[in-house]
């Protein structure tokens, strides 16, 4: 696609975080292989291990996101909405979005599979 000019990014997202959480870069060679891009601005990401601490840097674990772009919670939804928004001690409402991630070197993100099956 590239030989033919067209411009591929590549980047992640879903409905709930309307849609996007991270996006590439034009420039393939500010990107690096097998990732979805580097978080948006505003937005704050989290990998977290089944007991609710952060996974190591570079380690795998569930992404969590916080941001102005998060949803508020499912219409008329509230046990919906109440397993995947949560409060850290701080205050701060996370989305669990029940992907697996690594975050490669601090900015760019790695999806690396479900949580659970849909």
């Amino acid at each position: 696609m590239r030989s033919l000019g067209w411009i591929v990014t590549s980047g992640y997202g879903l409905t709930e975080c309307t849609p996007v959480v991270a996006a590439s870069d034009p420039d393939p060679s500010k990107v690096p292989p097998g990732t979805s891009g580097r978080i948006l601005p505003r937005t704050e990401v989290r990998v977290v291990l089944e007991d609710g601490s952060d996974a190591a840097p570079e380690g795998e674990g569930e992404l969590w996101v916080a941001g102005p772009q998060v949803m508020s919670g499912y219409w008329n939804k509230p046990e919906a909405t109440a397993e995947v928004l949560v409060t850290d001690k701080n205050g701060k409402r996370w989305f669990r979005t029940g992907d697996l991630a690594v975050m490669h070197k601090g900015q760019h993100l790695i999806i690396t599979g479900r949580t659970k099956d849909l």
